[in-house]
């Protein structure tokens, strides 16, 4: 069945729409996340949204598929490297269902739910304008609770959470209630924020996206509220490849929205620039090196950390280059917590599942940007948002694992699905709710 018939006989009928799921969803977001029910909640919506709009339909899509197989990639690595253990079934269940693996299939699902919806909704518009406020109001009280009251961080196991094993890594990042905590910057001591997203650089891709989603917001006030929120939760996170991310972005959504001419212009201008460093790129490295070194001391420990996980991840990879190692190593040592394999979803895909999950990735990153790209020359403010949210995405792949977003994020992936869907979709939503 086509997609434009499944939604034009759905809005027909006068049952809850997934357009109202998906505001009331955002809107009790804060009570979810108090309680620890947002993440298992956010599942139940997208299984939900999936059946209500066809799930074969929405599904077979080449982008969809291209991420799925992402995730069919990674099992195949896992039950492989498992099969050479001595670990029973139990083991093999708990490495499946793992974020490595699953969250590629949480990323196609929500992109495929996405494409079903209409984004053009005023609710859904509005819904994502309610998050940035809600950003921004857990901002301000983390700055109060640090500045204020002297409090490092503010972490909390949700009531979910305490009902569960404390030693499962899914308990402190999905079932753990945290909004700050302390980390230091060029010599000071700062609050870096988290809130809904359990991973820092997942706020930060978080708060890209609302403030790109915000500018087609109508209402003024609104509008400005969405976009301070998002950029709260971007310099909040104090991620510095999502402010890189963010500002190319904003390149690419301001060159979708100039005239034709304006563009061609841009082209050229870019065009002598990557000239001029094919001839004197080593000159401009020298100039440019002290800057780069001052962005890498923002956080110096970050960066010497990332550095040496990648490097061991390289080589785990060099030693097992088809099949990888199925799931993250241990960690470098103990003044480094994060695993051989994490945070790089560049270097973690090759580390755990090998070419045979890296070339998957590449193809459906591919796939994604040229599908969204193409109908964000044809399209609207949607379209071109989605866009820029997914140049941020790809430029985050190499310091971050992507599929980390997924669950955390699923609001923004059906943001990106609803630009993948058929144009004319949108319309038949307003035929059938006139």
């Amino acid at each position: 069945m086509h997609i434009n018939s499944i939604v034009q006989n759905s809005v027909s009928c006068n049952e809850w729409q997934p357009e109202e799921a998906i505001y009331w969803f955002i809107l009790l977001s804060p009570l979810m996340w108090v309680l620890g029910c947002l993440h298992p909640m956010g599942v139940v919506l997208l299984t939900w949204i999936l059946f209500k709009r066809n799930i074969f339909a929405l599904i077979l899509n080449p982008v969809v598929l291209a991420w799925c197989a992402v995730g069919v990639a990674q099992a195949v690595s896992v039950v492989v490297n498992w099969w050479d253990t001595q670990e029973g079934m139990t083991y093999l269940f708990y490495r499946l269902v793992s974020t490595p693996v699953s969250g590629w299939f949480i990323l196609g699902a929500g992109i495929a739910a996405g494409r079903g919806i209409d984004f053009q909704a005023q609710k859904v518009q509005r819904a994502f304008s309610l998050l940035g406020v809600y950003i921004l109001i857990l901002g301000s009280i983390s700055l109060i609770l640090y500045f204020f009251f002297k409090l490092d961080s503010v972490i909390l196991v949700t009531p979910l959470g305490s009902v569960l094993p404390a030693g499962l890594p899914v308990v402190r990042f999905l079932f753990t209630l945290k909004l700050y905590q302390a980390e230091e910057i060029f010599g000071y001591q700062v609050p870096r924020m988290v809130f809904f997203y359990s991973w820092f650089v997942a706020l930060g891709f978080t708060g890209i996206s609302i403030a790109f989603i915000n500018l087609g917001e109508k209402d003024t006030k609104w509008k400005v509220l969405g976009i301070a929120g998002g950029l709260m939760g971007l310099f909040g996170s104090h991620s510095r490849a999502g402010v890189v991310a963010f500002l190319v972005s904003i390149f690419v959504y301001l060159y979708l929205q100039v005239d034709r001419a304006w563009q061609w212009l841009a082209l050229s201008v870019f065009s002598i620039m990557g000239m001029v460093l094919l001839n004197f790129g080593k000159v401009i490295a020298e100039k440019t090196s002290s800057l780069y070194t001052e962005l890498m001391d923002l956080r110096r420990g970050s960066s010497d950390s990332r550095e040496i996980i990648n490097e061991a991840s390289w080589q785990g990879f060099l030693d097992s280059p088809l099949w990888g190692h199925g799931w993250p190593g241990a960690a470098i040592s103990k003044s480094i917590e994060a695993a051989v394999g994490g945070h790089s979803t560049i270097y973690g895909l090759l580390y755990t599942g090998g070419m045979i999950s890296f070339v998957p990735f590449c193809i459906a990153m591919t796939l994604t940007l040229i599908w969204v790209f193409n109908r964000a020359l044809k399209g609207g403010h949607a379209e071109r948002s989605s866009l820029a949210i997914v140049v941020s995405l790809m430029l985050l792949c190499y310091g971050e694992g992507i599929y980390s977003f997924a669950l955390p994020g699923l609001a923004i992936f059906l943001w990106i699905g609803g630009a993948l869907g058929n144009p004319q979709t949108r319309l038949q939503y307003q035929e059938g709710n006139s």
